[in-house]
């Protein structure tokens, strides 16, 4: 196959990749995925036109070091808004100012050296770079810069990947780390693809072909996992789940008041505190942690008590959302597991109100230290 031909497949890929941002993303999308999604197109027109250039220039035919030179003005901003939008959405809507002043550092660094060393010309109405010694110190430069950018990505994306699990564990009772960890995945493929960049950037036939089709793979991947993510309840769980947190935030705050002001703020929080734990007593009683899909609004809401004041009373007794309902919940498998020795793992995970088999058995594992059916011959 021709390099003009699979140029031509990626261009149409890439198009498809953009159109499914563009119209299949919902537009009623909470504002975060909104503002990541445009980042991505942004990302992939400029993956667009590096095909496009490298079809109509013919870049690759002139020589690997003419065709490196090309992918790599193109490949840096690629990667770079695509480890932005990520990192935008585990912020919440914020990116710091260091993340794109990294960014453009580096892709204006990769500009300034192969424009300072390349040798253009215009032979037969084609443009023609010259291929140099030079050029390709200038090359190596540029990808050892684009390795360390994106180390650096991974290096904050992982940092607000915890604080946004947490954030959720805080709020929802599902599996988090199910959740988010597409995020995760795709930062580190990034990362994990740009350390090889400077060991594979002059390599040529099927190595340079097999690396080509992996990052671009990559990016097939990141694209598709963010649709997904997009057309689920996670979105709009991450955003009520961040609303909370806030809200528990500004009513936590210190506040300066005369003394006798703030005794009685003590025992006004104290009676609340003490409202909430007989309101939970009475709920765990009833064994409202049964019910599947609880949040920490929906939970509030069965109570009959402000979130914040459900809120409060997790941070006053030291709890955290997601564990305390899943402790719960494996108090009550064990008692299913010892009258029903029986029952499969899914009917258990059912009838106390876990999403799934799978982590039913997770939670239960880190729990107990034993599987379900271990626990079964223990209590024999």
């Amino acid at each position: 196959m021709r390099i003009e031909e699979l140029q031509f497949g990626a261009m149409m890929v890439t198009a498809f990749l953009t159109l499914t941002l563009v119209t299949q993303v919902p537009r009623r999308v909470v504002n975060t995925v909104n503002r990541a999604r445009w980042l991505m197109v942004a990302a992939m027109v400029v993956l667009f036109s590096q095909f496009l250039v490298q079809y109509i220039f013919g870049f690759r035919s002139q020589g690997v070091t003419q065709a490196v030179a090309v992918n790599l003005l193109f490949f840096i901003p690629v990667s770079c808004l695509l480890t932005v939008a990520i990192l935008y959405l585990q912020r919440h809507g914020t990116v710091p100012r260091s993340a794109w002043l990294t960014g453009v550092a580096c892709w204006g660094s990769a500009i300034l050296l192969i424009v300072a060393t390349a040798d253009m010309t215009m032979a037969d109405g084609r443009l023609l770079l010259t291929d140099s010694p030079a050029l390709k110190t200038a090359e190596y430069i540029a990808a050892l810069c684009f390795c360390a950018t994106q180390i650096w990505y991974f290096y904050l994306n992982n940092k607000e990947h915890k604080k946004l699990k947490q954030m959720l564990d805080g709020y929802n009772d599902d599996d988090s780390d199910e959740l988010l960890r597409w995020m995760h995945n795709n930062v580190m493929l990034l990362a994990a693809a740009a350390v090889f960049v400077p060991l594979v950037i002059f390599l040529s036939g099927y190595l340079l072909g097999i690396f080509s089709i992996l990052f671009f793979g990559i990016i097939y991947y990141c694209i598709i996992r963010f649709y997904r993510y997009s057309v689920s309840a996670t979105p709009q769980l991450v955003d009520e789940a961040g609303v909370s947190e806030l809200a528990v935030d500004t009513a936590s705050s210190p506040q300066e008041e005369a003394g006798g002001m703030m005794m009685e703020k003590a025992e006004t929080n104290k009676a609340m505190l003490q409202h909430v734990e007989e309101v939970v007593a009475q709920w765990t009683a009833n064994k409202g942690y049964l019910h599947k899909k609880a949040t920490l609004q929906r939970v509030a809401d069965e109570m009959n008590v402000p979130r914040s004041q459900l809120s409060a009373w997790l941070k006053a007794t030291e709890r955290v959302f997601n564990p305390w309902i899943n402790n719960l919940r494996i108090e009550e498998a064990k008692i299913l597991l010892k009258a029903h020795p029986d029952w499969s793992n899914d009917s258990i995970a059912d009838a106390c109100g876990f999403g799934s088999r799978s982590y039913f058995q997770t939670v239960f594992k880190e729990n107990t230290g034993m599987t379900p059916a271990q626990f079964i011959e223990a209590e024999k």
